[in-house]
């Protein structure tokens, strides 16, 4: 049922009853219709209620006879639907409804159009249905420990028409005629690992591919994670490993998944690989991410812990949607992140090793080892909702003898299963079917020559431009020259679906249906933007064309014959073809008549054109030069002489070429105009420089700083003064120092000049006064503020110099007066202070075994003075005596103090170590107390950790040893009691622990 042409949505209604009926129902009406769909898509329809009976129409033929009615297109194409409802003595005929399937609302999946896989088995997808032969290099390998041989990873990659590219097992590398690549052995990746190679365009380069290999676990994954660049413009087309970008190491790894998934901009592409981390208890696998961009490989820029392991990680065809082994997860591909959705552990027992996504993305498709196929649908995206939905397609087990493994989308709808017990590919046909409606065929496509299959692969490929790639917009040249019409159209069909394009900067493009004619009328890169509005939504594509400019060709202004010939000589164009009027291609040519010529210029890279047109006249335009009479400038003046040199040339005196030249000194000047026939004309100007004038005005003018003064600049002869800074008048005061130029004009219209440096008198020293100083009560001040420089001090109150004997506080202000009259004023604070006074204890009493602390200090003293020289605040007392004291305030007052020492005894009673060591080196042999001489008798007793006494005596020497009933205790904690008398009736007792060390 597939259909052609172009996609139209239209509606036609009548109404049509027996001719002696009356009052039929309105036209039946449906719901659930949709303009658009995807092949394999499923539309589900429902006519009105209570009527009769129900025929739905497909082009012309019955389709349905209930109620509801679904329908699901395997072609793209246009469809006609019709529905008849009977309701008794009248039948309804509602509308034809067209449905659109396909289109440019389509993923593009050329790319995919050849599989290759093991045994040399080729599908070929460019048949309906599907072809399998034998074609192709790729073969299975000896399995390490094992007696079979397959494999499981493989890519088969074909450009954007579907031509074949290139295929690997992530070890080697064939080219589209099934040869090595000369480069394309030794890859790094191994035929047994899951998900082991992987490939797609370079962001940066169409003509690129990048393939990423991951080792197997049967190589205890040593080669971990890489990646090799394949240039298809390598090896005369048939592409080749580009040198130096073979095998690059990514990340080591220690698992065998991967997959990749494009950017939210449609360019870059996701990649995302498992690992193992065992030394994280409870966290064993993360999921590592890395960008790919047209800089290169990027990461990993994010890592991810997963709660099971990743088997397989696959990617929806929308980059929604992420499958982690059994988990199912959201994934952002803006920024290359996950989230956890759902843990699908409970619908599988066994291990998975098939997923895939249908093309809708509404429904999830799980294989087993065993062959059990378990559908969810994700349309709802709840978790409770996707787990529920869990729908068995096929049971498994023996049933068929079918053991099924990997799952890929092929370019014509259906997913694909491998079955490594049989002669036969399986499949499902319709994907998007929620239920057993998707159609599992065991026996989908036949091997040739009743072929085994034993391999677990199928080819991988990247997802996620679903809505980034569905509209692609091609151009008839990608690097026109300037001005040069060039085509732009759609890759697909578009019809009467809205189409339009976008060009910023220019409007000189125009539209007929969907190609684009455009000259562009600016050289550098300009981007082209498709817009496609259709049932599906807003689609954009950019397509950047880079134009060349055109070739520069200058044969100049007219020019006049005036001999039997002329020459054109373009020696000077390199790099370009020419092409004379009369034919001719070299640089010059002989013009003997008058006329327009042309020349043709062709860039010899690019290949654009250029031309010129010379028109040759009769005879040549004269022109007398006329530089006008002698003149003279004012100095420092300048002049513009002109001249027109015609169809000529023109020189100077100076040599010069210009139609104008600048003077400015004194001398003779000539032009020479030569026409073009070769005759000279020659015109000269004598100028003279008037003597520079100056006004009469200081050099130099000197005033104190903060004041300001004033000059007159009147000279004889000269008026309208103009200072160059703004003001005018040669009156004039300053305030502040700088260089002052002054202009007037004589009476011959010279500018005469003059600068006068209004200049500061040199500045003395700040004056020697501090602001602030202070004296002790009863006291005097001496203050000295002699600075250099300065002639005359006078304090305001009074008193002249600059010293002065100050015995009360108060404010002092002092004026002084320099060598040039400059006159500085100071001032000076005097604070009066009470000296603080210091207090020492009246008696100091201090132990017979160690010092006693004598403490002085206070932050109202900066400075201390015993009376033996001690310059500390705090000093130790350790015999008896009178200690005295002076002390500074921090006002420079001092004040004294004194205070009587007397020693007592402050020894304890009894001292007890608190640890010993009996290990017989003579050092802490024995645990004991030490008593002064006032102890008259005591009693020790000595327990282990669990109460028992293992020691007690009423002599203090030696001590215990460490021993019990002749046996050595055990390093630990120990606790003792000891009772001891000063006198017969008096008793202390002490109790603590102590620690035995071997």
């Amino acid at each position: 049922m597939k259909k052609t042409g172009l996609l139209w949505v239209f509606l036609i209604a009548f109404l049509f009853c027996a001719k002696s009926q009356t009052g039929c129902n309105p036209p039946a009406q449906i719901s659930g219709w949709k303009n658009f769909l995807m092949p394999n898509d499923v539309l589900f329809l429902t006519g009105p209620a209570g009527s009769m009976g129900y025929q739905w129409i497909v082009d012309g033929v019955v389709s349905g006879a209930n109620p509801s009615f679904s329908f699901q297109p395997t072609q793209k194409g246009s469809y006609q639907i019709q529905l008849i409802v009977n309701n008794g003595n009248c039948q309804d005929t509602s509308a034809i409804w067209t449905l659109t399937v396909g289109g440019c609302g389509e993923y593009d999946e050329n790319q995919k159009m050849y599989w290759e896989m093991e045994d040399s088995l080729m599908l070929d997808f460019h048949t309906a249905p599907v072809s399998c032969y034998v074609a192709g290099k790729l073969t299975g390998q000896s399995w390490v420990g094992g007696s079979g041989s397959f494999i499981e990873s493989s890519v088969t990659m074909s450009d954007d028409a579907g031509n074949l590219l290139f295929y690997t097992n992530g070890t080697t590398i064939w080219n589209k005629n099934h040869q090595v690549m000369p480069n394309g052995r030794g890859i790094l990746g191994h035929y047994s690992t899951r998900q082991g190679s992987l490939a797609f365009p370079d962001p940066a380069d169409p003509e690129v591919y990048y393939l990423f290999t991951l080792d197997a676990l049967e190589n205890q994954n040593l080669n971990g994670l890489r990646y090799s660049k394949i240039d298809m413009r390598l090896a005369g087309g048939l592409g080749d490993v580009v040198p130096f970008q073979k095998n690059i190491l990514v990340t080591v790894t220690n698992m065998e998944n991967m997959d990749a998934v494009y950017h939210a901009n449609g360019k870059d592409v996701w990649l995302l690989a498992g690992v193992r981390t065992i030394m994280q208890p409870g966290n064993q696998f993360n999921i590592k991410s890395f960008l790919i961009t047209d800089q290169g490989v990027q990461g990993p820029l994010n890592t991810t812990p997963v709660p099971t392991e990743p088997y397989l990680i696959k990617f929806s065809h929308d980059g929604r949607w992420m499958t982690a082994g059994l988990t199912l997860n959201e994934f952002d591909n803006q920024n290359g992140q996950f989230q956890f959705f759902a843990d699908m552990t409970p619908l599988q027992n066994l291990l998975t090793l098939g997923m895939e996504f249908s093309s809708n993305n509404q429904l999830l498709y799980l294989s087993d080892i065993f062959g059990r196929i378990v559908q969810l649908d994700l349309s709802v995206p709840v978790p409770s909702h996707v787990l529920n939905s869990a729908t068995v397609i096929n049971t498994g087990g023996l049933v068929g003898n079918f053991f099924g493994y990997r799952m890929e989308l092929g370019p014509d709808g259906r997913i694909y299963i491998v079955n490594s017990s049989s002669s036969f590919l399986a499949y499902i046909s319709f994907p998007n079917v929620p239920g057993i409606g998707c159609n599992f065929t065991l026996q989908g496509v036949m091997y040739p020559n009743n072929f085994y299959f034993r391999s677990q692969n199928l080819p991988t490929y990247i997802t996620g431009r679903y809505t980034n790639d569905r509209l692609k917009i091609k151009v008839s040249k990608s690097t026109p020259c300037l001005g040069e019409e060039i085509r732009v159209w759609p890759h697909c069909t578009i019809g009467t679906y809205g189409f339009s394009y976008s060009i910023l900067g220019d409007t000189t493009h125009v539209q007929h249906g969907d190609t684009l004619y455009f000259s562009p009328q600016q050289a550098g890169p300009i981007d082209i933007i498709g817009i496609l509005e259709n049932a599906c939504g807003k689609y954009y594509d950019t397509l950047t064309i880079d134009v060349k400019p055109l070739p520069t060709v200058e044969l100049g202004p007219a020019r006049g014959l005036c001999r039997d010939s002329m020459i054109l000589d373009m020696g000077h164009l390199q790099g370009s073809h020419l092409l004379w009027f009369d034919g001719s291609i070299e640089p010059k040519v002989v013009i003997r008549q008058t006329g327009s010529y042309w020349l043709q210029l062709t860039d010899s890279i690019w290949g654009c054109i250029n031309s010129d047109t010379i028109e040759i006249r009769d005879k040549p335009l004269l022109y007398m030069p006329d530089l006008g009479p002698d003149t003279a400038l004012c100095a420092g003046g300048s002049l513009w002489l002109s001249a027109q040199k015609g169809e000529g040339s023109i020189r100077w005196n100076d040599g010069s070429t210009a139609e104008r030249l600048l003077l400015s000194a004194a001398g003779l000047y000539w032009v020479e105009v030569e026409d073009s026939c070769g005759r000279v004309f020659r015109d000269s100007v004598e100028i003279s420089m008037l003597p520079p004038v100056k006004l009469g005005i200081t050099d130099s003018l000197f005033f104190c700083k903060g004041e300001s003064t004033r000059i007159d600049a009147s000279t004889a002869g000269y008026a309208g003064y103009q200072w160059a800074d703004g003001p005018q008048g040669a009156m004039r005061n300053f305030q502040a120092a700088g260089r002052f130029i002054l202009e007037a004009k004589d009476a011959l219209g010279c500018i005469g000049r003059d600068t006068v440096e209004v200049l500061h008198y040199p500045d003395t020293p700040p004056l020697a006064l501090q602001a602030q100083d202070s004296l002790c009560t009863g006291e005097s001040l001496q203050v000295d503020a002699t600075t250099e420089g300065i002639a005359f001090y006078l304090w305001a109150d009074g008193p002249e110099g600059a010293e002065r004997l100050f015995e009360e506080e108060g404010i002092f202000q002092l004026h002084t007066m320099d060598e040039n009259g400059c006159e500085k004023q100071g001032e000076i604070r005097i604070l009066q202070y009470d000296a603080i006074q210091l207090s020492l204890p009246g008696e100091l009493i201090y132990c017979r075994e160690k010092a006693s602390p004598l403490d002085a200090r206070s932050d109202s003293f900066r400075s201390y003075s015993w009376m033996d020289g001690w310059d500390e605040g705090i000093r130790w007392v350790d015999s008896a005596g009178v200690y005295s004291l002076e002390v500074t305030d921090i006002h420079g007052c001092t004040s004294s103090a004194s205070t009587q020492a007397r020693m007592s005894n402050c020894s304890p009673l009894v001292f007890m170590p608190s640890a010993f060591s009996p290990n017989s080196d003579g050092i802490n042999d024995f645990f004991g107390p030490s008593f002064r001489p006032e102890i008259i008798r005591y009693e020790l007793t000595i327990y282990n950790r669990w109460g028992e006494r293992v020691y007690q005596s009423e002599n203090p020497f030696p001590g215990w040893d460490g021993t019990f009933k002749g046996q050595s205790c055990p390093e630990g904690v120990y606790v003792y009691t000891l009772s001891y008398f000063t006198d017969v009736n008096t008793v202390s007792h002490l109790q603590g622990t102590m620690t035995l060390i071997r």
